[in-house]
């Protein structure tokens, strides 16, 4: 039904679910809370998995607002921001693994950037372009090569 009085979130519901809250600063906390909040408009997300929490509010920026919309929407992040909210009204659980994947994803991305010496263009843009340039050259190189594919 529509009764939301049993998602109402109070300290303790937020720690039992979420326990490493407690280890982690509050600012972190607050700026995670209140990018979540603008995001969806709505504490719904938060609501049904507090653990969200624990993230870092650029790594959920860059989940949702970056990665996320580039692997399910070419790069739209208004279509990704409203599949959530529908997701949200009909599937709540989906709308949460999507968002989860979104911020692993985006997450990961960002590892592999930073490991391959990437920090300064860890945005899925330069790494789309770096890709798309990967295959142009080798699409070139194979018709160089009259279209064998092997290295020798």
């Amino acid at each position: 039904g529509d009764d939301k009085s049993g998602m109402k979130l109070t300290s303790r519901k937020v720690l039992t679910k979420a326990p490493q809250l407690l280890r982690l600063p509050t600012p972190q906390i607050v700026e995670a809370a209140t990018y979540l909040l603008s995001y969806q408009n709505s504490t719904a997300l938060v609501e049904m998995d507090p653990s969200l929490l624990t993230y870092r509010a650029d790594d959920l920026q860059h989940g949702l607002e970056e990665y996320l919309p580039n692997m399910m929407f070419r790069g739209n992040q208004t279509l990704a921001a409203q599949m959530i909210q529908t997701q949200l009204a009909l599937s709540p659980t989906m709308a949460l693994q999507i968002v989860r994947m979104g911020v692993a994803g985006g997450m990961e991305e960002r590892q592999v950037s930073r490991a391959l010496g990437n920090a300064g263009s860890a945005s899925g843009k330069a790494a789309e372009g770096v890709v798309g340039e990967m295959g142009r050259s080798y699409k070139e190189w194979k018709r160089v090569k009259g279209g064998k594919g092997s290295l020798g």
